[in-house]
């Protein structure tokens, strides 16, 4: 599970930067907007950490490694090119930045398959590698 840290730095940078569409964060939608209008929702699907330093208890440097996953949901049936624009968007706002103690590296093309239908929904994912240090 990501650290609180990283997912608040994660969700101030997208809050700060992203206009293009409502971000769903963690548990706070109940269901899919009705009227078929793009959404975004982020999510933390692993992340592990470990110690990097020894000596002082309390004061060792810990780096926890995960990705987090941005779900760009569009209105099926709208084409492709507005959604792989917006993910577009997505990747080049997380490439290779560091924000509030995070680091993220080169995130994943959106993905597209069987899998990315979703009712009335198609869905682009992009998954972002990051690295956090942390004392402890």
């Amino acid at each position: 599970m990501a650290r609180l840290a990283v997912v608040v730095a994660v969700q101030a940078r997208l809050d700060a930067l992203w206009t293009r569409c409502t971000v769903f964060d963690e548990n706070s939608q109940g269901s899919t907007p009705e009227d078929g209008s793009p959404f975004l929702q982020l999510q933390f699907p692993f992340a592990d950490a470990a110690r990097i330093s020894f000596g002082v208890p309390g004061a060792n440097t810990h780096r926890e490694e995960g990705a987090f996953r941005l779900l760009l949901n569009m209105e099926r049936g709208t084409g492709g090119a507005q959604g792989r624009a917006w993910a577009a968007e997505l990747e080049a706002m997380f490439l290779n930045k560091h924000f509030s103690g995070v680091e993220t590296f080169v995130p994943s093309s959106a993905s597209s398959d069987d899998a990315n239908e979703n009712g009335q929904y198609f869905t682009y994912a992009v998954a972002v590698p990051y690295r956090f240090d942390f004392l402890g």
